[in-house]
């Protein structure tokens, strides 16, 4: 894992820990949470997708499914 895509999976699970602290979160699925974070950071799932090296089309899957397993 890169030094860059370390740090973008650090910023955005402190975004998605914060959210799972906050009340109206509480009902939120995963995907959401991520999805906000993304926005938060202003960043695509393509690129996210990229640095996980992994492909568009799988990440969004995996969002569309809430399954991250």
């Amino acid at each position: 894992m890169s030094l860059i895509t370390y740090l973008l999976f650090l910023f955005l699970l402190s975004d998605i820990t914060n959210l799972s602290y906050k009340k109206e979160s509480a009902n939120m699925s995963m995907s959401e949470k991520i999805r906000i974070a993304l926005v938060k950071r202003k960043i695509s799932v393509t690129e996210l997708a990229n640095n996980l090296n992994t492909s568009q089309s799988n990440l969004s899957n995996k969002l569309k499914r809430d399954n991250f397993s």
